[in-house]
């Protein structure tokens, strides 16, 4: 998925709020969803301007903004893999759209258009343009998103900026939820809700499954009501993709990740094991490690082991290293992985080590990365405890897993998986330990299809 974030501020407050930098590191505060590009488009006086460049939006664009390049009263942001936000000039004007999610049929539909006599840039062609091309074929914009939200298999965020406001939507499932948030004179929307602190805004409420909104003069209005009870927002937004400062649906993403570290540590626990070192797979499963660690914590408070686990990290992200998840291709995500990640200096020969991770989908890092560098210290068993449930299937509704790519739909056994990652164990929580994770919502709302397997 890709980060989107938009503002608007009422005209009376624009003297008072520095409308331009809020956009900037609202949208900079999504970077952790999409390297590829980043982009912003305002409205200014009636104009729409806007831009997108290869890589960190930071670098880009703070320069502009401080010569007050992108100053205005609404304005979007997006960090993804498409050039976005996509401009371009309809029936309503100017428009700049930016999209987050997946259109699985999105070549059906592009070459459907295309009879028509529509024309796609071959090098921009994400599915922002795919939307504008479904949408304004209708007289109105929430009829366009209907319309679009009937054709599209998958799931979607979506921000047009027009003359008249923000419009944002997500679709009917609510698979990639937003948020929005408020302060005097201004209103915001976000994919996360981890940006709002820091520029001065407080969660107001998420947008219901299917909802238009319009944000416009520092309000927001809603267009159109939701179209489904029916949710089934990812999982994984908790677990792995979604800041571990990000509220979701009113539950923090890092007590979650404790939360599934602990549960992992309570099953060790039972079973006699206690290992020498606990450790994690940075930075994406520090909180996970964490709850694994505090677990044995209790369990020595309650006296049921005699001692804890050192907990101390073994493996450094270089914080200059980019996203090892977001990449399109394989190449480009082992490459990165590989390069991020350093060992430490210190030895720990003959010591025991549970490595607490995310997740494991195609298992790649481990094998070829995390688990040698482990071993280069000395460690005399290496046993990786994954917070994720083992995910028996792709993903049908994200855009970085294929079907029979993922490591437990290749090798079923989860001892064969050790062997094969060169891991003296592995264990995953169950379906039912996310629930328990996650209880604040129900289950029923929850889409784990990856964790199914499917034919």
């Amino acid at each position: 998925m890709s980060g989107l974030f938009g503002i608007s501020v009422s005209p009376q407050f624009k003297g008072r709020f520095n409308f331009a930098e809020t956009l900037l590191y609202g949208a900079f505060y999504h970077q952790h969803l999409g390297e590829g590009y980043g982009g912003l488009a305002v409205l200014n006086e009636g104009i729409v301007i806007s831009d997108s460049k290869p890589k960190h939006l930071r670098q880009n664009f703070e320069d502009r903004v401080k010569l007050g390049e992108f100053d205005g009263t609404e304005g979007i942001g997006y960090c993804g893999n498409y050039r976005e936000p996509f401009d371009c000039v309809s029936r309503l004007g100017d428009i700049a759209l930016a999209f987050s999610g997946n259109i699985i049929n999105r070549e059906e539909i592009m070459a459907r258009y295309a009879a028509k006599g529509r024309v796609f840039d071959r090098h921009r062609s994400g599915e922002a343009q795919t939307m504008a091309n479904i949408i304004f074929r209708e007289e109105s914009i929430v009829s366009g998103i209907r319309n679009a939200a009937d054709q599209i298999k998958g799931s979607f965020a979506f921000m047009m900026l027009t003359k008249e406001g923000i419009i944002a939507t997500v679709s009917q499932d609510n698979h990639w939820p937003m948020v929005i948030g408020e302060q005097d004179g201004a209103v915001a929307i976000a994919s996360e809700s981890s940006c709002f602190f820091n520029l001065g805004f407080k969660p107001k409420r998420d947008l219901k499954a299917g909802e238009i909104v319009r944000l416009r003069n520092g309000t927001v209005e809603s267009l159109s009501s939701p179209v489904s009870q029916i949710q089934q927002i990812c999982k994984f937004l908790w677990v792995y993709i979604a800041f571990p400062s990000a509220n979701i649906l009113g539950v923090p993403a890092s007590l979650v990740r404790e939360r599934l570290g602990g549960s992992l540590a309570r099953i060790d626990i039972g079973e006699g094991f206690v290992p020498d070192i606990v450790s994690y797979v940075p930075d994406s499963g520090r909180c996970h490690g964490i709850g694994y660690h505090n677990e044995y914590c209790r369990a020595m408070n309650e006296g049921r082991i005699d001692r804890v686990p050192l907990i101390k990290e073994v493996l450094f992200k270089y914080p200059y290293a980019g996203r090892s998840y977001t990449p399109k291709s394989q190449g480009e995500r082992d490459r990165e992985a590989y390069l991020k990640i350093i060992p430490g200096s210190d030895r720990f020969d003959g010591k025991t080590l549970a490595l607490c991770e995310d997740s494991v989908v195609r298992g790649t890092q481990l094998l070829n990365s995390l688990v040698p560098k482990l071993k280069s210290l000395g460690f005399r068993e290496i046993h990786v405890r994954a917070s994720n449930p083992e995910l028996l299937s792709h993903c049908p509704w994200g855009k970085t897993t294929q079907p029979g790519e993922t490591l437990a739909d290749k090798i079923p056994d989860w001892s064969e998986r050790a062997k094969f990652l060169g891991v003296d164990s592995l264990r995953y929580n169950r379906i039912k330990d996310l629930y328990n994770a996650i209880h604040e919502v129900d289950p029923e709302t929850l889409c784990v299809d990856c964790a199914q397997k499917r034919n």
